[in-house]
């Protein structure tokens, strides 16, 4: 877990180093039955009225857009397709919690919208690591890219630029 969280503040730091946009999302659920569910099994976290669900104090890299959203899909929000389209962004670096929910379905609703989509797989948590698996295959098939040391190869194109 830590070795992900430290991945993802490692990429969060390059592309504040490259000015590439860093988008956070959180969840926040709505409906009433899954509200009280969410109040009574998970402690109230992401519930109707709450902040949504927080950001691990662990992540130290500032967003440029902090969106809340409903659905899994994250392009349920139509914030997230303005945001994309003012900076002309067309190319998407995936990283969060859950690999078999949140990040998949809005890998597929930004694959859908014609993005180019690259699975950080180091900054990818899930909870059932079998189904990951499966899917990351499946989102490649889609279309989807999958990188390993994102981080490491901007690195190493800084260091030949400028051997000193």
């Amino acid at each position: 877990m830590q070795a992900r969280l430290n991945y993802i503040n490692a990429l969060g730091e390059l592309a504040q180093q490259k000015g590439w946009p860093v988008i956070s999302i959180r969840q926040v659920y709505k409906g009433w039955y899954t509200n009280l569910l969410v109040r009574l099994l998970g402690g109230g976290l992401g519930a109707k009225g709450s902040d949504g669900l927080k950001m691990d104090p662990r992540i130290t890299i500032e967003p440029d857009l902090d969106l809340v959203k409903s659905k899994s899909d994250a392009f349920g929000e139509p914030a997230l397709s303005e945001f994309l389209r003012d900076h002309e962004i067309d190319h998407l670096i995936m990283t969060g919690l859950d690999g078999n929910a949140c990040v998949k379905n809005t890998t597929i609703g930004a694959l859908n919208r014609g993005y180019r989509v690259e699975l950080c797989d180091p900054a990818i948590l899930a909870q059932n690591q079998k189904a990951w698996k499966l899917l990351k295959e499946a989102l490649q098939e889609m279309g989807a890219a999958v990188s390993w040391n994102i981080v490491e190869n901007e690195a190493n194109l800084i260091t030949e630029k400028d051997p000193a």
